[in-house]
């Protein structure tokens, strides 16, 4: 039975967000990076916790929409429909 969250290792989260592994382990380790949980000796990161992530790096346009980083911007309309 699969559990309440899918957990992401971090290559998977980095190809998700469209960064290397390493520019995601630099926002983690700058404590700029989305949440993630220690499961034994490595660490997941979960949809829900990158979308929020996206969520909060959000800058409004004067338009009103959001706008941000175009990789991540678009990562962010892909996850939300997935």
């Amino acid at each position: 039975m699969p559990g309440k969250y899918e957990l992401l290792t971090q290559i998977q989260a980095a190809t998700l967000l469209g960064v290397t592994r390493d520019t995601l382990r630099n926002y983690v380790h700058a404590g700029n990076g989305p949440a993630r949980t220690l499961i034994g000796k490595r660490y997941y990161f979960t949809r829900p916790a990158i979308r929020a992530w996206l969520d909060s790096r959000a800058i409004a346009s004067s338009a009103g929409a959001a706008v941000g980083n175009d990789a991540l911007a678009t990562t962010h309309r892909v996850a939300a429909t997935a």
